[in-house]
């Protein structure tokens, strides 16, 4: 479930109403006020998860914390209404033009490989503007989603990023990992959050000290199909302008364990956590474990294996 399914029916009619009535400004900073109002149950279980990654922190410190963190999760529901109704110009102009020629000769270096790349990022900042950015910077781009993402590309304004080169994997769909392969091997960019709900494999590694459950679906994939691997976060520096931080992820030998390569892509994402707690919005998502059953675990492993033999 989404983010934006995940809040309440009053909560996403308040959110549209302001979305659809307020200037782009007005209505980020109205979610600013009304956040700690809306989200305040989410605030309990934030407060939580917070103090036991940081438990040497004041009450007074986690209280701001989590008012950060409940802007920003007011703040990515509010993207997905409003990054869909801007123009490429203006999605654009919304990010640091340094920041673009840096993650330009991130991702070019990448690719260099010619077996694509997985990007990967938390429910950490505002993540929706990468997949709409990256498309229109010329990369081809592949995101796994669960239900969410392709909205920032339909409606008012964006029509034109729809003709670019961007494909959707639903994360349930049986044939996820087969696509995914498929997506590498022609040498795309392919999005997917770790820290997402949906998994048919998971693995545990070590993220600020914790052992946390991941799918371990993704190193799997850069270990068998040899994609290379970019970890970042897209940075709030105000309500509509944003700072994108990509760091390429040191190639890991391959006899490493699905669990050693994912602690290796979570380093720069645990650097940007403990730089900004506020933003992790997203902490209560990496304390979820899910079990799946042993016949999943068993199609997916013998899925990947047989689509990567025949690449």
């Amino acid at each position: 479930m989404s983010l934006y399914q995940s809040l309440n029916r009053v909560s996403r009619l308040v959110l549209e109403l302001v979305a659809n009535t307020a200037p782009r400004q007005a209505a980020y900073g109205l979610a600013s006020q009304l956040a700690p109002v809306v989200l305040r149950r989410k605030g309990q279980r934030l407060a939580a998860d917070t103090e036991s990654v940081f438990p040497d922190r004041s009450r007074e410190w986690i209280a701001g914390v989590v008012r950060r963190q409940q802007i920003h999760r007011a703040w990515v529901a509010l993207d997905k209404i409003v990054l869909a109704r801007l123009s490429d110009h203006e999605v654009l102009g919304l990010v640091d033009r340094e920041d673009i020629a840096s993650a330009r000769s991130t991702i070019d270096g990448a690719l260099a490989g010619g077996r694509g790349c997985v990007v990967l990022t938390l429910h950490f900042g505002r993540p929706l503007l990468g997949p709409r950015l990256f498309p229109l910077l010329g990369y081809p781009c592949t995101v796994i989603h669960a239900g969410m993402t392709r909205s920032l590309f339909e409606g008012g304004g964006s029509g034109s990023a729809m003709a670019r080169d961007v494909e959707f994997i639903e994360a349930r769909d049986a044939a996820c990992a087969l696509r995914t392969v498929r997506a590498l091997a022609r040498n795309r960019l392919v999005f997917v959050l770790p820290d997402g709900g949906i998994a048919i494999r998971r693995c545990n590694a070590r993220f600020l000290g914790r052992e946390l459950s991941i799918p371990d679906a993704i190193p799997r994939l850069v270990q068998l199909t040899g994609a290379a691997a970019v970890a970042g976060v897209v940075l709030s520096e105000q309500a509509l302008r944003f700072r994108v931080r990509l760091e390429a992820v040191a190639s890991v030998p391959p006899d490493r364990t699905a669990a050693e390569i994912a602690e290796a892509m979570l380093k720069p994402l645990e650097a940007a956590v403990l730089q900004d707690p506020g933003q992790w919005y997203g902490i209560n998502r990496m304390f979820r474990r899910a079990a799946p059953s042993q016949s999943r675990r068993e199609a997916y492993s013998h899925a990947v294996n047989a689509e990567t033999r025949a690449s």
